[in-house]
């Protein structure tokens, strides 16, 4: 399977007069494909809930015939009628076990049917509808996640955010802010594309959370009490104990009843059981206790590695994964351990202390858990792990699914400029994301960005920053075609003091600027790209200039490439930086011709300096009194 859109090796591109606005085409076949599966999925569920219906009206009805014959049999004594009370017994058990089949394909439709909701709000970016976003700890200090929106409310890992268990979040969150190199993006690539087009195993696995808060809760008691020693296994003795004596108690009990005892002997081992039950079975409960509430999270990984391991894999990445699950079976095995948990009787029930007095309820349960442990428990976790990889390689892929149009970039170590062809920001919808053509590099030279306020200065640099995450992990871009060497993505675009830490605006932002300018210097195994967002306003012009001027040269000299945007249009005057330069500027046009006066961005880059300015222009547009 080959990435679709792959560009030739090398590809150099400064920037045009202004690409067309995309086409609709795409992203209109994206949203009939979502609804048309929201209909499907719902006329399913009209039928369903119909039958659901039907055989709930069936059960109430055979009740009433159940009570009628039993009334029968009571006055009439009629042997055969007896028969006519199993059969009916029989049918009742058989609409019941009918019925919960029904709900249960009725809810897991319903389930489907919020998921393609979602991800049609997601291709559409209504953060609204979306559920809150994952809790993480990237901190604001973080090299660019927060700048380049990342994380977030409205943000890449939000408009990707298909996961269900905190593994397969927190496996696609490190993906995304790493600043290390990631390995084998072509063998992800292909992994991503064949994803894509799995559209019913990702979501039935996307499922799994709606019901669930939005998604697993990390296992750690589970893994903690799967892989701990073996110094609480049941006793021997104590495991045929609790098998034994509840038999001998009933075999006893059933020869007193019938006449074979005249005493009841039963009495003996029903007493010892109790003082069992109330002396070394409370360890028994105590343990149990650990893993019996993860019973809801075990169902939900047994849906998810029944899909995965069920789905063919042409992708070698894909095919380690399923590798990964077969090894003992995860499916069946974790689906063994659900059924056992689902056995445990709360201690706070009427029906617990009978039956651990009666049959030591709890040392039996037990006993199967360890038997699974001591089968499985080394396992689970690379079970687990291997499903958050998978997990994080489907988020990646929605963005295939919803934009074939984008295309996979081509990763080359021996590049030194990152070329883009048709270049938009992910995170503007179509058609409203509006292209450009874009170098950045090679070294030594520096992209400057210049125009008026609103005109898209940041919005560039940022989208240059996403779509350079989103290669470095495998996911395809939001461009027609790209070009770059293994990145080590900077930024200083979002910089906020910090009262707690008694650290100001200007000294945050000279703090992180030293960061981008330390991560250059000291680099060796990939270039920093580096994006600088009118930095040093902290300051007077004079000193800024001095000092943005030294950052500059500092990152010019170092194994790095990168953009500055700016307002400050002498910034590179000085020879030795105006041969690094390479200006690009945004414009504007202002129609003072009708009231109130009109203002459009067209967003298309255009070579050399930006040539006016609108400060002045748009505080008359709000009403200002701008007149000397």
């Amino acid at each position: 399977m080959q990435p679709r859109n792959e560009p030739p090796a090398r590809r150099c591109l400064i920037v045009n007069e202004g690409n067309p606005i995309p086409s609709a085409e795409p992203s209109k076949q994206t949203h009939e494909r979502y609804q048309s599966r929201i209909e499907a999925f719902t006329t399913d569920y009209a039928e369903i809930s119909r039958r659901w219906s039907t055989v709930a009206n069936l059960r109430l009805a055979l009740v009433v015939v159940l009570g009628a014959t039993l009334w029968w049999y009571w006055q009439q004594r009629h042997v055969w009628s007896i028969g006519l009370l199993v059969v009916e017994l029989g049918g009742l058990f058989w609409l019941i076990r009918r019925h919960s089949v029904l709900r249960r394909q009725r809810d897991a439709i319903g389930r489907m049917i919020e998921v393609n909701r979602r991800g049609l709000a997601r291709f559409a970016l209504r953060w609204s509808e979306l559920p809150d976003a994952f809790e993480h700890d990237v901190t604001r200090e973080h090299p660019f996640a927060w700048d380049l929106n990342i994380v977030g409310d409205a943000s890449l890992l939000r408009r990707i955010g298909t996961p269900v268990s905190d593994g397969g979040w927190n496996h696609l969150l490190t993906a995304l802010t790493a600043t290390t190199r990631v390995v084998d993006i072509r063998d992800r690539q292909v992994a991503v594309q064949e994803l894509a087009s799995a559209i019913d195993a990702r979501q039935r696995v996307e499922s799994v959370a709606v019901d669930r808060s939005g998604h697993l809760s990390a296992p750690s008691s589970l893994l903690e009490w799967s892989e701990g020693e073996d110094e609480n296994v049941t006793p021997g003795w104590l495991t045929w104990f609790a098998r034994i004596s509840p038999v001998v108690t009933a075999t006893l009990m059933i020869l007193q009843w019938t006449g074979v005892l005249a005493f009841p002997f039963w009495l003996l081992p029903l007493v010892i059981q109790v003082g069992v039950s109330q002396t070394i079975g409370t360890g028994a409960s105590l343990q149990i206790r650990r893993i019996a509430p993860l019973y809801r999270e075990l169902t939900g990984y047994v849906e998810m590695f029944e899909t995965i391991s069920s789905t063919p894999a042409d992708a070698p990445v894909l095919q380690t994964l399923r590798a990964r699950l077969a090894d003992g079976d995860a499916s069946a095995s974790t689906s063994q351990l659900s059924r056992v948990c689902s056995l445990v009787i709360p201690s706070g029930t009427l029906l617990y202390v009978p039956m651990q007095m009666v049959f030591l309820w709890d040392v039996n349960v037990l006993s199967v858990m360890e038997h699974w442990k001591a089968r499985s428990g080394r396992k689970i976790r690379g079970w687990i792990d291997a499903t958050a990889e998978w997990e994080s390689l489907a988020a990646l892929s929605v963005l295939d699914h919803d934009h074939p149009e984008w295309a996979f970039p081509v990763l080359d170590n021996d590049l030194s400029s990152l070329n883009a062809e048709n270049l938009r920001h992910p995170l503007i919808a179509d058609p409203e994301a509006i292209g450009n053509d874009v170098t950045v590099g090679p070294q030594a030279t520096i992209l400057f960005v210049t125009g008026s306020n609103m005109s898209g200065k940041s919005t560039l640099l940022r989208a240059v920053g996403v779509n350079a995450v989103l290669a470095r992990v495998g996911a395809p871009v939001a461009a027609d075609r790209m070009t770059l060497p293994s990145l080590d993505i900077r930024s200083c675009m979002r910089v906020e003091d910090s009262i707690e830490r008694g650290v100001s605006f200007f000294m945050a932002e000279l703090l992180r600027l030293k960061s981008v300018v330390d991560a250059a210097k000291e680099t060796d195994d990939q270039t920093v790209l580096y994006l600088l967002d009118e930095i040093l306003q902290g300051t007077n012009t004079a000193e800024r200039q001095i000092a943005s001027r030294q950052v500059m040269t500092s990152l010019a000299g170092a194994r790095a490439i990168g953009a500055v945007s700016s307002h400050d249009l002498e910034l590179f005057e000085q020879p030795d930086l105006a041969k690094m330069a390479v200006p690009v500027h945004f414009a504007e046009q202002f129609d003072r011709t009708v009231r109130p006066p009109d203002m459009h961005f067209d967003y298309q880059l255009r070579s050399g300096i930006a040539t006016s300015t609108n400060a002045l222009a748009l505080m008359e547009l709000l009403g200002f009194d701008v007149s000397p």
